[in-house]
């Protein structure tokens, strides 16, 4: 094209030259726009087969390419989860005895009077404790399988409260920052989350920290026996979690007869009652502490007790695509990166065999990063981020502990773990699209676990704490929700590759930059600290051998030690099976399948009209939720710029050849 509009010559052979050059230009682009839009048509009717269809998640060596935008057999209206504050007084109080029959019923009694989708409670807390204690690692934390994880046994208990109360509207979410310690409701005696009217106190006021008021007041433990939980169980049959007993309970380290009391000797003959917890409380019913001495926030972390979150830290780790293009960026802007802090630091301290693993394999490489980090930052002419105190406290903290850890005074390590886990707090993090510049917002899913501690921060048993656990993870998959909706609007071939959800072990296409990558992994953080080091309860782990936690792929199957089953038989007809049983349980593929955006049967307040700006090359355009952008219309915006160029120099090579009187127009036509 620059060689046409280049050629200034007025004779008759050169003019002629010039138009056949034009013409062919002109030619070409109309085949190139034909050719792409012929391609994807040709991509969503071959490689899709408009695979709507589920049966084809269910076919041996076929796999999911590019869902369809709209079929009519997902007519299902999906519900809509509402913020707990947001509830009418009696709504919530629904919620509640709904959550409490589910813990004070067996499932049997409870499915013969509520249908099949009923639960009890602990039966779902057992479901969550045998993901984290699968052999292979974690199948329900630090890594992608996270919030598909979270996503399908929220659905489970969401499912299970519906069927109990089916006048109840949805599962309620906890948008955390409103209570945080400079949140919109913390002064607020109305809606503050830690009241009477809600979850009950923040710091537990019975005399081992109990939580004694609230909707879930004084919400009982219950005691492990195999007869219960274990291999002569009803739920052996469910998995082999249970039949194995992957989970066993904790025996408390203290009898019941002395529990919360500080002056007393057990007798000898004292109970030490094993509860469904994977610590030694022995405090028979839900507790909270944020200051207790073996909880991550004893110092304080980000200055406060309290929780420290805003608006901002949330809606940064669901922008795409300046902060967040992939499912493992949205994952580690959640996260933390200082992976160690999840226990007390005297327990890490102590643990030699972990001391050595974190100095050999995970040290040197953030250094490393840091360092870069630190490079970038000299060479960058741009304005300071506020965040960049964040890498800076990073940076000083890495420095005293690699001087703790490889110096000769070992008995700075213990000083050295709680100055990394201290303020200003533990963060996640995301890269920016044009600065590649990392930003460190306060970390979304281990900040109330962190914050709340004692039964909260069990990880294994987490749901003991019932109102901030389904509270909790449900704003987080808020979150996700609203990261697939902006990108699969902007970008709608990212709903066909799964967000870059990873599908083999050489998968590494939507890892955020170079590592370490932080709790999630790629070669998890998580897997090197607790994995590689209980070689007991994870025999099956092996670090390094591949960057993602066995059993954690997109086409695996969900926590396969008791599987999930039967979540969308309701979102599909035609005689298709959506239970998951022909996989023996729904992969992560089906997971992101079933909850698309056009597809779930669920959403949330603030998408549910919802509308996103979306910008493109060329152009800028709003969409709703319920729009489609097709690529052909990209295409179509660069043909009219190219077009009008051509037409610009058509023009001028027309009044040259005027000129001459040798030459009439082209004759193509110039109309769009």
């Amino acid at each position: 094209l620059k060689g046409a509009i280049a050629l200034h010559s007025t004779s008759s052979s050169r003019s002629l030259a010039r138009m056949r050059v034009i013409r062919l230009f002109r030619v070409t682009l109309l085949l190139q726009v034909v050719l792409i839009c012929a391609a994807a048509q040709a991509y969503e009717e071959v490689e899709s087969t408009c695979s709507d269809d589920p049966s084809l998640l269910q076919t041996p060596g076929k796999r999911l390419s590019r869902p369809c935008h709209k079929n009519k057999k997902f007519e299902n209206k999906p519900r809509v989860r509402r913020e707990w504050r947001k509830l009418s007084d009696d709504m919530r109080q629904r919620v509640a005895r709904a959550f409490w029959t589910l813990k004070t019923t067996n499932t049997s009694t409870g499915r013969q009077e509520y249908g099949p989708y009923f639960q009890n409670y602990d039966e779902l807390l057992m479901l969550h404790a045998c993901s984290v204690k699968d052999p292979r690692c974690d199948q329900g934390h630090t890594g992608p399988h996270f919030m598909t994880f979270h996503r399908l046994i929220l659905l489970k208990l969401e499912m299970a409260l519906l069927a109990v109360d089916p006048q109840i509207e949805a599962l309620p979410y906890w948008d955390m920052a409103k209570d945080s310690v400079d949140g919109e409701y913390r002064n607020d005696p109305e809606k503050y989350i830690f009241t009477k009217k809600y979850w009950g106190s923040f710091t537990g006021q019975g005399p081992n920290y109990e939580v004694d008021d609230g909707l879930f007041a004084n919400w009982p433990i219950a005691e492990y026996t195999t007869e219960k939980f274990g291999a002569d169980s009803p739920l052996a049959k469910n998995g082999r979690c249970i039949s194995d007993q992957y989970f066993k309970g904790y025996k408390a380290s203290i009898c019941s007869e002395c529990c919360g009391l500080s002056d007393c000797t057990c007798p000898e003959n004292a109970t030490y009652t094993t509860f469904l917890r994977d610590h030694d409380d022995c405090t028979p019913r839900a507790a909270r502490n944020p200051q207790d001495a073996d909880c991550p926030n004893s110092v304080q972390l980000g200055g406060t007790y309290e929780i420290v979150y805003t608006e901002a830290d949330f809606e940064a780790c669901q922008q795409y695509p300046e902060n967040v293009r992939s499912w493992m960026e949205w994952h580690n802007c959640q996260d933390p990166g200082f992976f160690f802090c999840s226990a007390s630091p005297e327990k890490i301290a102590g643990n030699l065999e972990f001391v050595e693993t974190m100095k050999e394999k995970l040290l040197p490489s953030l250094l490393e990063h840091i360092e870069q980090e630190r490079e970038h930052l000299e060479r960058s002419q741009s304005a300071p981020d506020p965040r960049d105190v964040s890498l800076k406290h990073a940076q000083e903290l890495s420095a005293l502990l690699t001087s703790t850890l490889f110096g000769a005074n070992g008995s700075d390590l213990l000083a050295a773990i709680q100055g990394v886990c201290g303020s200003p707090m533990i963060y996640g993090y995301y890269k920016k699209q044009k600065s590649l510049k990392r930003s460190f917002p306060h970390l979304h899913h281990g900040n109330a676990h962190f914050k709340l501690c004692r039964d909260f921060l069990d990880v294994t048993t987490s749901p003991n704490d019932p109102g901030p656990f389904s509270g909790h993870h449900t704003n987080v998959d808020r979150s996700n929700m609203h990261f697939m909706m902006y990108s699969a609007l902007a970008e709608p071939s990212l709903e066909a590759k799964f967000w870059h959800f990873p599908a083999t072990q050489s998968d590494l296409t939507g890892s955020a930059g170079l590592p370490p990558y932080g709790l999630g992994g790629p070669f998890s953080a998580a897997g090197i600290g607790l994995c590689q080091v209980d070689k007991e309860t994870y025999p099956y782990y092996r670090f390094g051998q591949s960057p993602w936690t066995p059993g954690t792929l997109l086409d695996d199957t969900a926590n396969a030690g008791y599987p999930f089953v039967d979540l969308f038989n309701a979102s599909c007809g035609g005689g298709a099976d959506c239970s998951g049983r022909a996989n023996g349980g729904y992969t992560h593929r089906e997971a992101l399948y079933f909850t698309a955006p056009e597809r779930t049967p669920y959403t949330y307040d603030t998408l549910e009209t919802t509308t996103i700006e979306v910008t493109l090359p060329f152009a800028a355009t709003s969409a709703t939720a319920d729009g489609e952008l097709h690529a052909c219309l990209v295409a179509a915006f660069a043909a009219d710029i190219f077009n009008s160029v051509l037409r610009g120099a058509t023009r001028s090579a027309e009044d040259a050849d005027a000129e001459g009187g040798k030459i009439r127009t082209a004759g193509i036509s110039r109309k769009r």
